[in-house]
């Protein structure tokens, strides 16, 4: 079984190449792989890559990817093949196993080198023969090119197709061809690719999943063989991959988004030899964790506030196109740079936590001298203003109370000369 790498991507990518998960495909050039990419970002993908060798975009493309000779004359990739045939919806409602599967490939093969045609041709054709005829066909095969195993094996399997097994045989032949036959064009097979030898990467538009059995056909091909690396991004169909992710052959590499159902993503990390977060859509819970079951050691000297304030009080245009992780055994900031290159650097949290409390003493220090420059200021120019402007009140005080005085003692005035006149009359 491989690695497992989980994402936690950023909720909106600048562009394809700041979305981890591709540039993790685009890095990894020593093995095939296998892309599976949210529609949204297809488009700049092909831009980015049109002159690119060895990628092939699986809706451009009418190349046959897995019917060639060399994959089943193989034995490990003709069995992996086989099981990712058995997957499929179509194919389970036949209620084969895996050996019949295994059969039907090995004699295309060997019927096509007999008649020098692509597997895909004798299939085309093959399903169109009555019983009879394929019966004649077999007995030309040469049983060539194939291991010893394989030969013994295919000579039990044509046996069996002679007593009992010829009408799954031919239901199965049709059923592999419905896969496959989006492929003819004008009654004609293009060429196969051999983009699995020659390390090639194939990108997969994620609604395809949903709709396309052959699409669906390679992912689970990616699943079962060595050779292939598969990356799977956030709109990968979960129903498609979470049942493989306990068993998946080679490595893999998946990316979530940050709200995405909290179960799937803890089951995920935990299984995840790597983790990495994407700082524009942290999550403390999700890290902590994950830090917690697989390097204990990394919080023995922090609380959880520390990583928030090293993530929550730091520049934010700091942690564009950047994650979080592990890198040779130490917590790293890897980031995509403006060139599309990743660089991995150590993300120290205490010399983040100091530069942040430096940072919150040189403001409280400048609040503190701008608080006494305030207070000098008015001290020599404000104090004795405001002080004349205390006088000033005081003196308006004192006239309006000599005033009011004055102004009683005339009203007292007026009133007696008023009693006076009444006692006169």
């Amino acid at each position: 079984m491989g690695n497992l790498s989980l994402n936690i991507e950023a909720t909106i990518s600048q562009n394809v190449n700041k979305r981890l998960l591709f540039r993790q495909a685009l890095d990894n050039k020593k093995t095939a792989r296998i892309l599976i990419l949210n529609d949204a970002y297809l488009k700049s993908a092909k831009d980015f890559l049109k002159e690119a060798i060895g990628v092939i975009f699986l809706d451009c493309s009418k190349n046959e990817l897995l019917l060639r000779h060399d994959y089943v004359q193989e034995p490990k990739l003709c069995d992996a093949l086989a099981r990712a045939y058995r997957s499929l919806e179509p194919i389970r409602k036949l209620r084969l196993n895996t050996k019949v599967i295994t059969g039907m490939l090995l004699l295309l093969d060997q019927i096509a080198s007999l008649n020098d045609e692509s597997m895909l041709d004798a299939l085309e054709r093959l399903r169109r023969l009555s019983d009879e005829e394929i019966f004649s066909e077999i007995e030309n095969i040469k049983f060539t090119y194939i291991s010893k195993s394989q030969i013994s094996f295919l000579k039990i399997f044509v046996e069996s197709l002679k007593t009992s097994r010829i009408a799954a045989f031919h239901q199965l032949l049709k059923t592999v061809w419905s896969i496959h036959s989006h492929l003819m064009i004008k009654g004609k097979m293009r060429e196969s690719s051999n983009w699995l030898h020659n390390k090639g990467l194939i990108i997969i538009p994620a609604s395809w999943l949903r709709t396309k059995t052959y699409a669906q056909l390679l992912l689970q091909f990616g699943f079962n063989d060595k050779e292939v690396i598969l990356f799977l991004d956030t709109s990968t169909p979960k129903c498609l991959f979470l049942s493989q992710t306990t068993k998946f052959k080679n490595d893999m590499y998946i990316s979530l988004d940050k709200d995405s159902d909290g179960s799937v993503k803890g089951n995920l990390a935990y299984q995840a030899r790597n983790l990495y977060i994407s700082l524009q859509s942290y999550d403390s819970d999700l890290l902590l964790n994950w830090l917690a079951s697989h390097y204990p050691s990394f919080l023995e000297n922090y609380s959880i506030v520390d990583f928030q304030d090293a993530i929550y009080k730091f520049q934010y245009s700091g942690f564009l196109n950047s994650f979080i992780g592990v890198n040779d055994g130490q917590l790293s900031l890897i980031r995509i740079e403006s060139d599309n290159t990743v660089t991995h650097q150590k993300f120290d949290i205490k010399l983040i936590l100091d530069s942040i409390q430096k940072e919150k003493l040189h403001k409280s220090s400048d609040k503190a001298i701008l608080t006494d420059v305030v207070k000098k200021v008015f001290e020599q120019k404000l104090e004795p203003l405001y002080n004349k402007i205390n006088l000033i009140n005081d003196m308006l005080k004192t006239l309006e109370y000599k005033e009011n005085i004055f102004e009683g003692d005339k009203i007292n005035e007026e009133f007696q000369k008023a009693l006076d006149s009444q006692d006169n009359n």
